[in-house]
């Protein structure tokens, strides 16, 4: 009888072993892909809109020629943002954003689909000065302040986000782990009724 416990509990953990090396969790729905988000262009001061656009999230440039009457365009992925293509034709070369409180960007979720935002950082910039002091979020926007910084043609701001969900069980693999565990069992009781 103990020998028989033995290997039973051998070939359970055998198969749960065999389980978790499948690809058992999925990950929850993506944070920004076929989302709609809003894209606010603040200035003078926080909550004073220059220029809104609301968008889908998917492939291509979501916000081109922004602000109007356009100075550069906003590229949004799953869990990237992608600000280039800055126009300085109005400014001859090297352009200065007003010093003013609040001179930037401001993303959010109008419509209540997107997972709360865990995390934003500046990834990759060559906009001097642009640091995560000039990053901030909460559950529902990302800030970017940018105010008296200085850009040209070529500026880049890329930023990563995370969002808060976490990964869920698939509900085949549980099924699959149910099931062997339930067979294992089964045939156990069946050699126990043979001897």
């Amino acid at each position: 009888m103990k020998r028989q416990l033995v290997k039973f509990v051998g070939q359970v953990a055998a198969f749960s072993a065999l389980v978790v090396a499948l690809p058992g969790t999925a990950h929850a729905a993506t944070l920004l892909d076929g989302k709609a988000l809003t894209v606010d262009y603040w200035f003078p001061n926080s909550g004073d809109i220059y220029d809104r656009r609301q968008v889908t999230v998917g492939s291509g440039v979501e916000v081109m020629n922004f602000p109007a009457p356009g100075y550069f365009d906003v590229d949004v992925s799953d869990k990237h943002i992608a600000i280039n293509n800055f126009d300085t034709s109005f400014c001859f070369s090297n352009c200065t954003w007003s010093n003013s409180s609040f001179n930037g960007l401001r993303f959010f979720d109008h419509t209540g689909t997107i997972d709360s935002f865990v995390s934003a950082s500046v990834s990759a910039t060559n906009m001097l000065g642009l640091d995560a002091s000039r990053l901030s979020f909460d559950a529902n926007n990302i800030y970017l302040n940018w105010q008296g910084l200085t850009f040209s043609n070529n500026t880049f701001v890329e930023l990563d986000l995370n969002g808060g969900s976490s990964p869920i069980p698939e509900p085949a693999s549980i099924m699959l782990l149910g099931t062997g565990v339930l067979g294992l069992v089964a045939r156990n009781r069946r050699r126990r009724e043979l001897v």
